[in-house]
């Protein structure tokens, strides 16, 4: 036999469940919302005179709207120099990323001679610090004449064990069949 308070008890815990996840969703809101603010604030500050920007107290909407922040940004300040550098390491983090995978990929479903003991010897390469090795490649870069240039920035990350033994463990972990269909 139920009791009255046992077979109401069901539709409680739904319904108590249902204010529970409203509770969380408006506690969720309203935090993501103040994360917000400070994202706001720096993009209007963007566009107020720089005596705006450091008056007590803030203002959040700005009272003289300038674009002088953004010519002072790219005449004085070389920020097109300095995006053209980021787009390029970007870019060539990328190849980095394209060659660890395939290096991973033939690590992981080629087989060939002595397969296991180079792996071994890139895993190897991973227990040396890289305050170890930071000397020596400055050495060969300075040699080759790449120190202060693009090449002598990129050529040092270009390709590395982690990278070639995360896309080999994935890669170990898809089924030949799958490749082969």
């Amino acid at each position: 036999m139920k009791t009255a308070a046992a077979a109401d008890s069901p539709a409680r815990g739904k319904g108590s469940g249902a204010v529970q996840q409203w509770i969380a969703g408006i506690i969720l809101a309203v935090l993501g919302a103040a994360m917000l603010v400070p994202l706001v604030w720096m993009i209007l500050s963007a566009f107020k005179p720089e005596s705006e920007v450091t008056q007590i107290p803030p203002t959040l909407l700005p009272h003289q709207f300038t674009l002088g922040n953004f010519q002072n940004l790219f005449q004085n300040m070389r920020f097109g120099y300095y995006l053209r550098n980021t787009l390029i390491i970007v870019f060539f983090s990328f190849v980095g990323l394209f060659l660890n995978a395939m290096a991973g990929f033939g690590f992981a479903k080629y087989k060939f001679k002595l397969k296991d003991k180079l792996f071994y010897i890139v895993l190897a390469t991973m227990m040396i610090p890289g305050q170890v090795t930071m000397i020596p490649i400055y050495l060969i870069l300075n040699q080759m004449r790449l120190t202060n240039t693009m090449p002598g920035v990129v050529l040092p990350g270009l390709v590395g064990a982690f990278g070639i033994f995360l896309f080999r463990q994935f890669m170990t972990a898809i089924p030949d069949e799958l490749l082969e269909a």
